[in-house]
């Protein structure tokens, strides 16, 4: 399944179905990002999305990319504002909820990787 159709079935699933219109302004956002294809997105970004649909829990660490992370860190502002994702972005984390497949993502900014180095990190769990 494309990225895109993922992001779609996740709204779909826990969100007010978009309009046409919407969609095509989503397609239209990652565009002018540089996201055009799967392969453009950070692996992790892919993951968890595949992961929440799938509904897997997990964890992982990535390594900081200050262009990926600015990026997705816009994507996820537009996913909230523009899109009615609920996303709660406090900067140094970000909490993605999704209110009826009951899934949680916590993406951290800070974290430390059980090696000791500095990265970012994502937790994907089940909401109680």
């Amino acid at each position: 399944m494309r990225l895109i159709e993922i992001i779609h079935h996740l709204n779909d699933e826990n969100y007010p179905p978009w309009s046409s219109s919407e969609a095509d302004a989503l397609k239209q956002m990652f565009s002018e990002y540089g996201y055009q294809r799967d392969e453009d997105f950070p692996p992790w970004f892919s993951k968890m999305l595949s992961d929440v649909l799938a509904r897997h829990t997990d964890q992982l660490f990535y390594d900081y990319d200050d262009t990926a992370d600015s990026n997705m860190g816009s994507i996820l502002f537009e996913l909230h504002r523009n899109f009615g994702w609920n996303i709660d972005d406090e900067g140094e984390a970000a909490t993605i909820t999704f209110p009826v497949t009951r899934m949680r993502v916590l993406l951290s900014r800070e974290a430390r990787h059980p090696n000791g180095l500095g990265c970012n990190s994502l937790t994907i769990s089940r909401l109680p």
